[in-house]
């Protein structure tokens, strides 16, 4: 087995240098093995990439070649292209969430409870304020919130602070 690449013609992978990084984030060969890596430049708002382990894999991208965990970057965020150095920092970051499922990191689970929590508290908010725009407000609010708090986000960020990689170049 070897990772799947799907890409748009402007971007280039170093395949040697993506194996490499892999193994700095403490993926196996098997896992290696598994991982479809998915750049795609389509418009997105907010997200710059996402993980997506194998058993949700293949709800949310059904077409897409693949036989175990997805590692999805956007290559343009609110319209705006991102750099190499940007999209190669998403990597590591994503990278990490897909070493966290494979080890069955215990922050994991206490990082999505921290943002499920903070959800419901902004969306609690808005409903003891007898409004749906505030309870909606209040519960992207808390997604946020979470996301800054939560264990494995916070373990993520600093991998990818910590460790850098040219996997990804631009055209």
């Amino acid at each position: 087995m070897k990772t799947r690449l799907v890409i748009p013609d402007t971007v280039q992978i170093d395949v040697r240098e993506l194996t490499r990084i892999m193994g700095e984030c403490g993926l196996s060969t098997e896992a290696i093995g598994r991982i479809t890596i998915y750049i795609d430049s389509k418009f997105h708002i907010s997200m710059n990439g996402s993980a997506w382990p194998s058993y949700l894999a293949r709800f949310r991208f059904p077409r897409l070649p693949r036989n175990g965990n997805v590692v999805r970057i956007s290559t343009h965020v609110r319209g705006k292209p991102r750099t190499a150095l940007s999209l190669n920092h998403t990597l590591v970051h994503e990278l990490e969430h897909v070493a966290q499922v494979e080890r069955k990191d215990i922050r994991m689970f206490i990082g999505h409870a921290t943002i499920i929590v903070t959800v419901a508290a902004g969306l609690v908010v808005g409903v003891w304020a007898h409004s749906i725009l505030v309870a909606l407000l209040g519960g992207l609010i808390g997604e946020q919130i979470g996301y800054w708090f939560a264990w494995h986000e916070i373990q993520a960020r600093d991998r990818a602070r910590n460790v850098t990689t040219t996997a990804i170049s631009l055209d």
